[in-house]
């Protein structure tokens, strides 16, 4: 491999960095004292293609010999030293003083204090351009005198007032002293619409800084959650009002008690609303509703309205829609406004669907000891019922709830280290519906546990006398999701301000716990953790021991959530060379939900196929779970959703929902499915979880069942049921007896086995497959319809003896049964094989007809009757032949012309077989 050069890249960006040498008005400016200010960098260059600009404010205020110069945490009192600390860069240009949302909800932060004296604060902003090859940097700084007049506050509002668009309001602040050029002589006055975070709303540029200011508001600015900013023009410091404040519309609203309405069908839906007029507001306002289905109208009582009233409405028509959710809106229409609110209308009817369980799933584990209940929502439901068990029978009912129009559920009396059931009965105003289903959860284990078993990278703990770093190191071996974690630490070092202390998770997030805080303390015999009484922290002078149980420079809740499992390392760096000490002691005290291994394996979950109507076993050969150190008999399966087709049952005893049986049962085949449906369903099944030892839990499964399609059998009764329009995969038998056909039916292959039975069609009977019979076929107002996609026989040594017989397809059917016909033989597209066994039959009531066979091809003899009463013979009728020679002329019964029936006769004039 040969040598390479380093290249140098030029790194300079278009133009140099600008640092934010002004600052608003840019320069030094003085400000009241206790008044939040807020500090604005800038730079005369954009950002080149990648970059985004970060910033970084930071105070720089130091006092000698590396104290702070002052208490800490910081005093209001403070006349030298830091006030605010260092925080990460953003990408905002802005920060405030005190940061924005402690001063949104009253918090006065330990480490960001306004001045209450008079004195000097330098900041500095340095800006980063994150150029991914390779970044520049530039910065600025600015001095800042907090003066002797002040603070500046906002007295109105001051919060819990109601404000109404377009009506005039007076904002008035307490001024004390700071409207001269020293602070600011002009205010600008802005409005927050989100509770102080954002002030998009500019109510004027600049006004003079007097304690008041009169102003008709803005339209469009309803909101339950504002604020007013007042802020110095050219000037660093502001003011926000308290607590939040409501702004109305300025013409009328509509408030409701509750948007969710429901009735059961045919009922009626009533509900009402609240009609609000606004101060001065009086104009009249008509109610209307928007977006109702067809079928449902509402009325309103009273239509229209001058002042503030309650409204009644009655939405009608409720049986003309079916039964669901409906979204509609109220309209309220005036000559200047118009407003609407959305309602929500359920329409029940007597059935209740089934719910869907969200979480936690059937067979969830480590679940924190009261987690929330969520479901689907079902629109066929009001309410509903929750219920919390210990046993899966229910037995033991531990919390109950009704939840109305809603679908989740805080539980609170749930323990860790336990395994819980839980169903939903949905009902609503008409009816209540079944238990679908059950789910098992697994409360995770609550713990707290310190892990001692410290060692230090390369076996060292000592701090040499220059510039080095000590990595103490804990391992812990359980896997718990952190709700709180600390560490104690003992070390010995003869300067606590040379130390810089950085603890690491094994995900590899950290926090930043000790920087040198403490500048001439000596030694480290303490816990670090959230709770801690103080923040890292000396006095001026202070040469002690850092003891207690104190707070981390960064939250030890940026863990939460984690995994404790792995290495823990508290990197401690002693900065300054000339001292020294040794790392002594380190434990990590980790409090969570120690994560059970659910370690149960389901491993044979194969399909049963049994016939229709029958009892098979469900044996290991299908289902089998096992776990370590678990015996069959102890391998519990929990029945979490029944089949629906059938039925299960241990030892000839019916299982029912939450009933168990084990893995014993099923090896010594005391597991039976039971089909009993006499639906069209092929298809079944039902979910299980299973019990191992120690509290584990297996997610939920589900076993599947295949179901045969029957042979419909007619033994003087039909088994399991009677042919029926969903019938036509299935096979039929007459083997004893006369079977009926009283409802239209189809069916795929048809025999009528042995001469001595029947089958009497009182309505159509379609057949896709083949149809047989060696008995008698008879029909009064019933059809033969044969539909098959692929080629049909019709045979056997029986009689057909039928009113109508049609063909609907394109197929070929060969026909070696006798069929008579006795009224209308329609071919349709067919090919008929005929075999010399049609016979279009006469008699006193009607002659058979043929339908249009156009399409047709028909193959082979049609025997064709005439009946002539007082004769003894039969005899064919035509008409004249035309000169081609050929007869194919309708025959029409009577010589009376019937437009598409008749039978068409093809055949030679003269000769042998000729007809003259």
């Amino acid at each position: 491999m040969g040598d390479t050069c380093d290249t140098e890249i030029d790194l300079t960006l278009n133009g140099n960095l600008t640092a934010p040498a002004a600052v608003n008005d840019g320069g030094a400016k003085t400000i009241p004292r206790s008044t939040p200010f807020k500090l604005t960098a800038s730079s005369s260059t954009t950002p080149d293609t990648g970059e985004i600009y970060t910033y970084n404010w930071e105070q720089l205020d130091t006092g000698t010999a590396a104290n702070t110069g002052a208490t800490q945490p910081p005093l209001p009192t403070n006349s030298t030293g830091p006030m605010f600390r260092s925080k990460f860069a953003t990408t905002s240009p802005t920060r405030y003083f005190p940061n924005l949302d402690d001063l949104v909800n009253g918090v006065d932060p330990t480490w960001e204090t306004l001045p209450s004296v008079e004195r000097d604060m330098r900041f500095f902003c340095t800006i980063r351009d994150n150029n991914p090859n390779g970044g520049q940097t530039d910065y600025a700084g600015l001095t800042i005198t907090v003066g002797a007049n002040g603070p500046v506050e906002v007295n109105v509002p001051s919060g819990g007032e109601t404000w109404y668009e377009g009506e005039s309001r007076t904002i008035l602040w307490a001024v004390n002293g700071t409207n001269s050029s020293t602070y600011a002589t002009q205010v600008k006055l802005s409005l927050s619409l989100d509770g102080g975070y954002t002030y998009p709303i500019v109510l004027v540029n600049s006004t003079p800084n007097d304690g008041s200011y009169t102003l008709n508001l803005p339209t469009g600015i309803k909101t339950s959650q504002a604020r007013v900013m007042v802020e110095a023009v050219g000037n660093y410091f502001f003011n926000i009002s308290e607590n939040d404040f409501e702004i109305k519309e300025g013409t009328f609203e509509l408030s409701a008690p509750s948007v969710d309405i429901s009735t059961c069908q045919p009922s009626d839906a009533s509900f009402s609303f609240n009609y609000n007029a606004a101060p001065g507001f009086n104009e009249v306002v008509t109610f209307s509703a928007l977006q109702l289905p067809s079928g449902l109208t509402a009325s309103f009582s009273p239509s229209s309205a001058s002042s503030s009233t309650a409204v009644n409405v009655v939405v009608t028509g409720t049986d003309q829609v079916d039964a669901d959710l409906y979204n509609f809106r109220v309209v309220a229409t005036s000559n200047s406004a118009t407003i609407d609110e959305e309602f929500n209308l359920k329409v029940f009817d007597n059935g209740v669907g089934e719910v869907v369980i969200l979480s936690p799933l059937n067979g969830a584990g480590n679940q924190v000891a009261n987690p929330v209940l969520e479901w689907q929502d079902l629109p066929s439901a009001s309410s509903y019922l929750v219920e919390v068990s210990s046993t899966s029978d229910f037995s033991s009912i531990i919390e109950s709830s009704t939840v109305i129009n809603e679908t989740s559920l805080q539980t609170t009396s749930l323990n860790p280290s336990q395994i819980y059931y839980w169903r939903i009965t949905p009902s609503n105003g008409c009816a209540t519906g079944s238990i679908a289903s059950i789910a098992a959860f697994q409360t995770a284990q609550d713990v707290c546990n310190v892990y001692d078993n410290e060692y230090f990278e390369n076996n060292d703990n000592i701090w040499e006398t220059d510039v080095n770093a000590v990595s103490a190191r804990v391992n812990v071996p359980d896997d718990i999701e952190i709700t709180n974690l600390s560490f104690y630490m003992r070390a010995d070092h003869n300067d606590t301000g040379h130390i810089k202390m950085q603890l690491s998770s094994p995900s590899g997030r950290f926090s930043e716990v000790y920087n040198r805080e403490c500048a001439a303390g000596r030694d480290f015999d303490l816990i670090v953790s959230d709770q801690g009484t103080a923040a890292f922290a000396c006095n001026p002078g202070y040469t002690g021991a850092l003891t207690g149980n104190l707070r981390p420079g960064q939250a030890f809740s940026r863990f939460n959530g984690l995994s404790a499992q792995g290495e823990w390392v508290l990197l401690a760096t002693d900065r300054t060379s000339g001292t020294g000490g040794i790392f002594n002691e380190f434990s990590v005290t980790v409090c969570g939900r120690l994560q059970y291994v659910n370690d149960i394996d389901n491993n044979r979950n194969n399909l049963l196929t049994t016939a229709y109507g029958a009892t098979s076993i469900i044996d290991q050969t299908l289902l089998r779970t096992q776990q370590t150190g678990t015996t069959n008999a102890n391998m519990i399966y929990v029945v979490t959703r029944l089949p629906k087709q059938g039925g299960l049952e241990l030892s000839s005893v019916a299982l029912n929902l939450g009933d168990t049986f084990t893995q014993s049962d099923l090896n010594n085949d005391r597991i039976v499915y039971n089909h009993d449906s006499t639906e069209m369903v092929l298809t079944d099944s039902f979910d299980f979880t299973v019990l191992g030892n120690a509290n584990t839990l297996m997610n939920a499964q589900t076993f599947n069942i295949a179901i045969e399609e029957p042979t419909l059998i007619y033994d003087n009764g039909w088994t399991p049921f009677a042919p029926n329009a969903d019938t036509g995969s299935l096979n039929a038998q007459v083997i004893n007896g006369l079977a009926i056909i009283g409802t239209d039916s189809q069916i795929n292959n048809f025999q009528v086995i042995g001469n001595a039975n029947s089958l009497f069609l009182n309505n159509s009977l379609t057949v896709l497959g083949d149809f047989s019979t060696d008995g008698y076929i008879g029909a009064t107002d019933g059809q033969l319809i044969f539909s098959g996609s692929g080629a049909q026989s019709i045979s056997g040594d029986g009689i057909i003896d039928i009113g109508q017989v049609s063909m609907t397809g394109s197929n070929t059917i060969s026909i070696t049964a006798v069929m008579n016909i006795h009224n209308v033989f329609t071919p349709a597209s067919s090919t008929i094989n005929t075999n010399g066994n049609i016979v279009f039959r006469s008699d006193v009531n009607r002659t058979a007809q043929l339908d249009d066979a156009s399409s047709a091809t028909i193959n082979g003899v049609v025997q064709v009757e005439r009946y002539i009463p007082a004769k003894r013979a039969f005899r064919l009728v035509a008409s004249s032949v035309n000169s081609t020679n050929s007869i194919y002329e309708n025959w029409q019964e009577n010589g009376s012309a019937i437009a598409g029936l008749g039978t068409h006769i093809t055949g030679s004039l003269t000769g042998a077989n000729g007809l003259i």
